[in-house]
């Protein structure tokens, strides 16, 4: 009856895979610059960063450690559930697990790149 609303799953999955292409590009564009943003060898280090934070519901992974290896680690984390999200396996798991992800990554340095712009 009504066929009209009906959605091709093939459309979804390109979509996911466009989706998931883009952050793999926003993941390589950003991995050379990693160490210096991320880690506590960089710009700003985290027990600085979180001393002068005001806001409390500010939330990252990347708050647990600020060593080089950990960073590595967890953006080698973020390129596996990249590659299982474009590749569809546990779409939903990876789809949680990136936003979790990207979430830590662009909470880390927020302010700094704020100032950065001003």
């Amino acid at each position: 009856m009504f066929s009209f609303l009906r959605l091709d799953l093939r459309s979804l999955a390109a979509l996911r895979i466009v989706l998931g292409l883009v952050l793999l590009f926003d993941f390589f564009t950003f991995l050379p610059i990693a160490q210096f943003y991320l880690s506590d060898q960089g710009f700003v280090s985290r027990v600085d960063f979180l001393s002068e934070q005001a806001n409390p519901w500010n939330w990252s992974l990347l708050y647990i450690s600020g060593d080089s290896i950990f960073v590595y680690g967890f953006l080698f984390w973020h390129f596996l559930s990249l590659i299982f999200f474009i590749a569809g396996y546990k779409t939903r798991l990876h789809t949680f697990l990136i936003w979790i992800q990207i979430v830590s990554l662009h909470n880390r340095d927020w302010e700094t790149d704020r100032k950065s712009v001003v």
